[in-house]
């Protein structure tokens, strides 16, 4: 799950946005981590977490790899360096469940 933190608003009208990420293990617990590189959006209107969207369950949330170059492993801990290689270049992330684990919640 992304949660959208403070975003930068630039004269352009461009969005960068901080992101925390959870991720939920097959244990159980659930692991956050503040993303140390900021999330891009050409307009208010293209930002999933703006005032515009707060409210559309429809609006895909979509994971943006992190920059060339950004030493991931070094950067964030192992569930999020694990979330990032398990996401495409589209930003979905593909996570398979672990034998008898149940989906999480739907927040």
């Amino acid at each position: 799950m992304l949660i959208g933190l403070e975003a930068f608003n630039w004269n352009d009208g461009a969005h960068y946005r901080h992101i925390r990420l959870s991720v939920h293990l097959s244990n159980g617990e659930i692991v956050t981590d503040d993303l140390h590189w900021a999330f891009f959006y050409p307009s208010e209107a293209a930002d999933p977490f703006s005032k515009v969207h707060v409210n559309d369950s429809d609006f895909p949330t979509l994971l943006q790899r992190p920059p060339e170059g950004f030493n991931l492993e070094s950067e964030q801990n192992p569930a999020t360096v694990f979330a990032v290689q398990h996401t495409n270049a589209n930003g979905y992330t593909d996570l398979h469940l672990c034998p008898g684990q149940s989906p999480p919640p739907k927040l």
